[in-house]
């Protein structure tokens, strides 16, 4: 199984759960982890770093990812890991099938359609229109619904930006905001989303209009 060694991803889920908690939510689904019955799947990251100080001044620098324990090795770095590799599957209909996770994906950002999701224009909504138009979504059949933060993280490519997801799979994928299902614990009126233009997290008003996609599973 991955060796869960991205800092991004762990400060990401230790915070989701201070704030939270693993409670269930109505219909047995987790408000933080949802229904993925899969494996954890690969971040994406494939380079390792080195904190290194040219001139005086500190620079990070790219670094080939060495055999831990090796004498210059970056030990635990997520870059040396590729286990679970991201793998999806375009089931043809408008639906995208994660390999690792068994969720099962809606293709194309709300609002676009077509093969290669070219069609139409991305629309942005408030979190309880979200809500609703997962919930109302016919595509391919019903049941879907918005996905938890832990689940929609499991779309970042973190060896990707502008826009950290798999382009070939989600083609048309905006390097923006999309809202989650998870609120925040302390603030009923706010919500997280996740960022697809560098990978990140954060919560916002759920009067704040974002991308949406849906998740089924």
């Amino acid at each position: 199984m991955k060796e869960f060694n991205n800092p991004v991803s762990i400060s990401m889920l230790l915070s989701i759960l201070m704030l939270n908690g693993c409670g269930g939510s109505d219909g047995g689904v987790s408000p933080v982890f949802g229904n993925a019955t899969g494996l954890i799947p690969d971040t994406g990251q494939s380079s390792c770093y080195y904190d290194a100080t040219i001139d005086g001044i500190y620079n990070p620098a790219a670094y080939p990812c060495l055999e831990p324990d090796s004498a210059w090795g970056p030990d635990g770095q997520d870059g040396y890991y590729n286990n679970n590799v991201m793998s999806f599957t375009d089931n043809g209909n408008g639906t995208i099938r994660d390999n690792i996770t068994l969720l099962t994906w809606q293709k194309c950002s709300f609002g676009k359609s077509g093969s290669d999701c070219s069609a139409g224009a991305i629309t942005s909504s408030t979190w309880t229109t979200a809500l609703n138009q997962c919930a109302t979504l016919n595509l391919a059949g019903t049941g879907w619904r918005l996905p938890t933060v832990y689940e929609l993280t499991q779309l970042v490519d973190y060896g990707e930006s502008y826009t950290s997801i798999d382009q070939a799979a989600f083609p048309g994928t905006g390097a923006s905001h999309y809202w989650t299902a998870t609120e925040h614990a302390n603030q009923p009126s706010w919500a997280w989303y996740v960022n697809f233009a560098q990978g990140n997290t954060y919560v916002h008003e759920k009067t704040q209009t974002y991308y949406v996609r849906c998740v089924r599973g």
